[in-house]
């Protein structure tokens, strides 16, 4: 089933080894991009990747190994796509923390810290690290999946996140699409396929 189109374009998706990130990787590669596996274990990224090119051919997604709480694992995961895929097309924020569960009264300071350091902080960097080159282009898509947020107490994601109401991955994921500057709005291309495939991923 064709969704839409993302022949040759390079994304990156973070916490991509398993989970809602390994069937995002999957569905993307389906549609044509060239995606790049990213989380904390090499061997567990390889798999995800070997797993792709296994059904579409070499030079269609890498294995970066990358914990998103350091910001030279970040730097190195855009440096070594730009040099093994090119330019970045789409981010999709995935990988998240989740230290705590239950009220934000008894969350501790470790903990409350660890939630934005891994869950806020790290997908800024990684805007930081990607916009550029979208802006340079004009073109370009930032997704955050924040699930972690809509099962606490206290939901971060409200603060920093654009809510997709009309499908039901709705309920669990939230996407914000990250204007990086006054001066260089970047296009919303195919978002009718972007939120498709959010549904399709629940289905």
């Amino acid at each position: 089933m064709s969704l839409f189109d993302l022949t040759g374009k390079v994304a990156i998706v973070t916490g991509s080894s398993r989970g809602i990130g390994r069937a995002i990787a999957l569905r993307m590669a389906e549609q044509g991009a060239r995606v790049v596996i990213a989380s904390r274990k090499q061997d567990a990224c390889q798999a995800v990747a070997d797993e792709i090119t296994s059904v579409h051919g070499d030079g269609r997604a890498i294995a970066v190994a990358a914990g998103i709480s350091s910001k030279e694992a970040l730097r190195h995961l855009v440096s070594e796509t730009n040099t093994r895929l090119g330019a970045v097309d789409i981010l999709v924020c995935n990988a998240a923390s989740n230290p705590y569960y239950g009220p934000l009264g008894s969350i501790s300071d470790e903990q409350f810290r660890k939630v934005l350091d891994n869950n806020i902080l790290s997908n800024h960097w990684l805007v930081q690290l990607t916009a550029p080159q979208m802006i340079e282009r004009t073109d370009g898509a930032v997704f955050e999946n924040l699930t972690f947020a809509d099962r606490q107490y206290f939901s971060l994601n409200r603060l920093f996140s654009r809510r997709i109401r009309d499908h039901d991955a709705a309920r669990r994921s939230t996407f914000f699409f990250q204007t990086f500057d006054d001066d260089a709005v970047m296009k919303r291309t195919d978002l009718h396929g972007y939120r498709s495939l959010g549904s399709y991923l629940t289905e």
